[in-house]
């Protein structure tokens, strides 16, 4: 993994801890990304004007192939909180219809759920789970906050604060045959845990390629299964599907929004390849070891319980509370002004969480050095 390291322009007097935040683009991908911003600047009108289309058709089907569903039914997109937007004011919530959530959810996805539904006469239900989760404990209690009101449900697959890979499947397949619209924050998931929408059923789902799958930022997509689609209303009207610039007249609506940078949205496949050739079964394996080391780390120096007795596999990101007498906002500044550690700690329903991710260029002396400084704080 130190070999891998030298694929980035990391600081290299920085111990980068936190991907989870706004990741690492590798310079391979890096290159790609900047010789298509080259590209259309050597000939503008031609590249958005005749080759658009074909252009990110090409990268949306390799997209779609990469999470497993149809290319006609995910659009690019800047960011997962902007998809999410998108799907919340384009539904036509009445006054008493309740949005289904857990008080687990990413901060700015709460606020905007609030705001949504304040404007519209809605109710925005936070189900209050317990940790450490259990599958069934989980859907069982989730299921209790629904009411005959529920109109929409609306989960993280891997929550932000905390960590936590959610147990969604049930929740999803049981709320298709109630007809409540279920809309999934991936925003962690794409590179970090494998990904088939077609099994997974749900109807919108969003989840951004510049995080682990390491693309340049401002690449993220938006799914939504084919029925739904005409529910959606884009936030910018242009060129689109009265011109018939595609076979989909969503792709059309969400596709041509004026002039604007793709270029990060062509170097998705180059993301999945870099990932493919150098996130191999031996490096997961690798980072897996690491993390379950940071996990015995941290509940040692810090005293208190895991909030996940096992670490999924796959997973690259673990969060672990802090004591209640610590101050975490300090101990972040310490760690990043003192020793150059990036690291977050965030609060989640009262509890401060550290949370440490890592990716194929951490490696176990600096993890060590972050456990040692941390120790040396406390």
């Amino acid at each position: 993994m130190e070999l891998l390291k030298k694929l980035f322009y990391l600081n290299p007097e920085v111990t980068f801890l936190n991907h989870g935040s706004f990741g690492a683009c590798p310079k391979p991908v890096m290159d790609v990304y900047q010789n298509w911003q080259i590209e259309l600047e050597k000939q503008p009108v031609e590249f958005l004007g005749r080759k658009h289309g074909d252009l990110l058709y090409e990268s949306r089907k390799a997209l779609a192939d990469y999470v497993s569903c149809d290319f006609n039914n995910l659009v690019f997109v800047a960011n997962a909180t902007y998809a999410i937007n998108i799907v919340s004011h384009s539904l036509k919530l009445l006054e008493d219809d309740e949005v289904l959530s857990t008080n687990l959810e990413y901060g700015a996805m709460d606020r905007m759920w609030r705001i949504i539904c304040e404007r519209k006469g809605a109710s925005y239900i936070r189900a209050k789970i317990s940790l450490p989760i259990r599958e069934d404990k989980f859907v069982e209690n989730f299921w209790k906050n629904a009411t005959d009101k529920t109109k929409v449900i609306f989960l993280s697959h891997i929550t932000s604060s905390t960590a936590l890979l959610l147990p969604l499947q049930k929740i999803i397949d049981k709320a298709r045959k109630k007809g409540i619209i279920t809309i999934i924050d991936g925003a962690h998931i794409p590179g970090q845990v494998p990904l088939d929408l077609d099994k997974l059923g749900c109807d919108f789902y969003t989840g951004n390629c510049h995080k682990w799958l390491m693309a340049p930022k401002g690449a993220a997509f938006l799914y939504v299964r084919k029925e739904k689609q005409d529910m959606l209303k884009p936030f910018l009207i242009s060129w689109g599907r009265d011109e018939f610039l595609s076979d989909s007249a969503f792709i059309d609506e969400f596709e041509y929004q004026g002039t604007r940078d793709i270029a990060a949205f062509l170097s998705v496949p180059a993301a999945i390849f870099f990932h493919h050739e150098n996130v191999k079964l031996s490096v997961k394996k690798n980072i897996y070891k690491l993390l379950s080391y940071v996990q015995k780390g941290l509940g040692e120096i810090l005293k208190t319980p895991p909030i996940v007795n096992k670490i999924p596999e796959n997973m690259q990101m673990y969060a672990h509370p802090l004591p209640k007498h610590i101050d975490g906002k300090s101990i972040k500044l310490k760690l990043y002004d003192q020793f150059n550690i990036e690291v977050p700690v965030s609060t989640q329903n009262n509890v401060e969480y550290i949370r440490v991710s890592i990716h194929i260029y951490n490696t176990k002396s600096e993890i060590d050095y972050f456990l040692d400084a941390l120790r040396s704080i406390i």
